[in-house]
């Protein structure tokens, strides 16, 4: 069998969910293939697709939706005639608020012709907002390791298991598509701080949205932002600042596999006794580990 996994993420932690249901697949004997949704929108290419048992889609949830750049991709997809689709999506928050965020996805998935099969929402640490404790950073790690192998067994075993979302899901979803536009207009107010830019152009090469260029020898920002955060963590001195949301920035990444061996994190950060605003996460874990 053989499986194809198009994925978006802007700081890697999508990526790096990938990574494992593909290895998870590939333990099941499936011929997996993995491939940037990026790539595919701006080359218009889709290797193999026609050869794919299985086509896997990966986002990143912004705001209660996927990204701009995950539509364009899907209705860029050639018809499925048939072929099933499975969706895993990354997020902060285990709220069921982001239950619907694939919904023009699947419709447009549907419309082509594709057999919806699998959904599976992965918990991942921001990128924007605030830094995660690294024992809850540990503890979703390891989760989702746990959940990448279930996701696999599903596709595996044909089995479907989709997200169910309510009206009020799919509502709140479509107010907070207002961030479509609103990256893109808080993209207008990014800076690099030249004082510390070493004109490595890593920034450039790497924004998904080919937001990023360089005039007159400095780093300028267009308006095509994603607010995907790629640029601000990958900068190697530290040297973006994001515009208005510029106290949100999360710099720097996590270091997952350092993080998971330091027998001196625990790794049980959302128990019973968790108070304050991660009570919230309680029921996700106690759900996905049983």
């Amino acid at each position: 069998m053989k499986a194809i996994i198009y994925t978006f993420s802007g700081t890697g932690n999508t990526f790096l969910t990938s990574d494992f249901i593909a290895d998870e697949l590939r333990k099941l004997d499936y011929e997996v293939m993995q491939c940037k949704i990026e790539e595919s929108v701006h080359d218009n290419l889709f290797p193999e697709l026609k050869n794919t048992d299985h086509v896997i889609i990966g986002y990143p949830i912004h705001a209660f939706n996927a990204p701009k750049i995950v539509v364009e991709f899907v209705k860029k997809l050639p018809s499925g005639n048939g072929k099933k689709v499975s969706i895993f999506k990354t997020s902060g928050e285990p709220f069921s608020i982001n239950n619907s965020s694939s919904h023009l996805l699947i419709k447009q998935l549907s419309l082509k012709g594709y057999k919806y099969m699998v959904e599976t929402h992965f918990l991942m640490p921001y990128n924007i907002m605030f830094r995660y404790p690294v024992s809850l950073v540990k503890q979703m790690y390891i989760l989702m390791q746990d959940m990448s192998k279930q996701f696999a067994l599903n596709i595996a075993g044909n089995t479907q298991n989709i997200i169910r979302y309510t009206m009020f899901n799919r509502i709140v979803s479509y107010i907070f598509r207002i961030q479509w536009g609103g990256a893109r207009f808080n993209g207008r107010f990014y800076s690099c701080r030249h004082d510390k830019c070493i004109m490595c152009k890593k920034c450039v090469n790497d924004c998904p949205s080919n937001n990023i260029r360089v005039a007159n020898g400095k780093i300028r920002f267009d308006g095509k932002c994603l607010m995907c955060m790629r640029c601000v963590q990958n900068c190697p001195v530290d040297a973006i600042n994001i515009g208005i949301l510029r106290f949100w920035a999360v710099r720097g990444k996590y270091n997952f596999k350092k993080i998971a061996s330091d027998d001196s994190i625990p790794s049980e950060f959302i128990n019973k006794k968790t108070t304050g605003y991660f009570r919230l996460f309680k029921s996700f874990f106690n759900n996905h580990n049983k």
